[in-house]
């Protein structure tokens, strides 16, 4: 019987992992958020539902709550380098001089790149934005890219320039 209650507990935390993560694709942050919080109430030591609650929370602007999540995971484990990426990113959005506190929702799902031998490559961004703009880009959101004097600059929303 306890084997049936793992396996049914295993699927559960499977089952709203991905709805949460799906939800963070899509820029449903808040709802993406309730998921998590949903996780923790089941599982409260799921280190992984913490750390997408904090990134939730801090597309949401409740920078307080964030610090809280985060901190806590560095707490219990002190070598979890995505939550302590996130507190660094987190210290950068609010330490920045207009602090973004909108919800950012991506339109709709986000077309990944997928490399073509022999018609596409990948590259590093150079001389990358600093500060807010690349702290406040979420997972999926759309860029342009525009070529100038044979430098193909990529913006994100609003021509705000993220690095070539």
């Amino acid at each position: 019987m306890n084997t049936m209650r793992a396996e049914g507990n295993t699927k559960l935390r499977r089952d709203l992992s991905k709805e949460a993560i799906a939800l963070a694709m899509q820029g449903e942050w808040e709802r993406a958020a309730e998921v998590n919080q949903a996780v923790l109430e089941v599982f409260s030591d799921d280190v992984d539902a913490m750390n997408r609650l904090g990134k939730a929370l801090m597309e949401l602007g409740e920078y307080a709550r964030a610090r809280e999540v985060l901190g806590g995971i560095v707490e219990r484990s002190p070598y979890n380098t995505i939550a302590k990426k996130n507190l660094a990113r987190l210290d950068q959005m609010e330490s920045s001089p207009v602090t973004i506190r909108q919800t950012r929702k991506v339109g709709g799902v986000p077309q990944l790149f997928i490399e073509e031998s022999g018609k596409s490559g990948t590259t590093l961004l150079q001389k990358p934005a600093k500060g807010r703009v690349v702290a406040s880009i979420a997972p999926g959101e759309p860029v342009q890219m525009v070529v100038e004097d044979n430098i193909i600059k990529v913006y994100v929303r609003e021509d705000q320039y993220l690095g070539q």
